[in-house]
């Protein structure tokens, strides 16, 4: 009597086994995908209120930490490849028709410089003439939002992918989150996601 032995697959196990497989990564690309842009961009995020950090420390050795200090004495030590200040907009509160527009100067809370950093990102200072000292308001820090796409429009409804977030620079040179990709907000208090920019 001979044994017969089965060596592979059948074309029903093979198309079963290809089903479950494409069914699986219908399902876990996008999420790999989505996991990896919003590492960039965390990254984005990071990188340029490092930036702004050490901008202000470069300043402080030259000038002294002063209440009149501004976000543009800030950016001068700041290495950035451009203003935008043709009055496009960037992304600044998601799923609202409030985004900030690079102008060369500021009148309002949402508008006024930008600065495009090497890596694609975009700075830009938050709260106008109102805010536009550490002696300026109640807080002693400065609120620089960060538009990591760092794409532009010419709309102020939505102008981009949604994603924006902020952080406070205070007088004695600390980071505080004040805002969370794909979320932003205006509130003063800090948001309820990691605070991730302390020091």
């Amino acid at each position: 009597m001979f044994l017969k032995f089965k060596l592979g697959f059948t074309l029903t196990e093979l198309l079963v086994s290809l089903g479950v497989l494409g069914l699986i990564a219908a399902f876990a690309v996008p999420k790999v995908l989505t996991a990896s842009t919003d590492a960039v961009a965390n990254a984005k995020v990071h990188k340029a209120a490092q930036a702004v950090a050490n901008g202000y420390e470069k300043w402080k050795q030259e000038n002294g930490s002063s209440p009149t200090t501004t976000p543009a004495d800030i950016m001068t030590f700041v290495n950035y490849s451009a203003q935008i200040t043709d009055g496009t907009s960037m992304d600044w509160v998601p799923v609202s028709v409030t985004d900030f527009t690079c102008r060369a100067t500021s009148v309002g809370l949402y508008e006024g410089l930008c600065y495009r950093m090497p890596d694609g990102a975009v700075i830009f200072f938050i709260g106008g003439t109102a805010w536009d000292t550490f002696g300026g308001n109640a807080y002693n820090g400065l609120y620089f939002g960060v538009d990591p796409d760092g794409k532009t429009s010419t709309s102020t409804a939505n102008s981009n992918s949604s994603t924006a977030t902020g952080f406070i620079l205070q007088m004695n040179g600390r980071l505080r989150d004040r805002g969370h990709l794909k979320g932003g907000g205006q509130s003063l208090q800090p948001q309820y996601t990691p605070n991730y920019y302390k020091q």
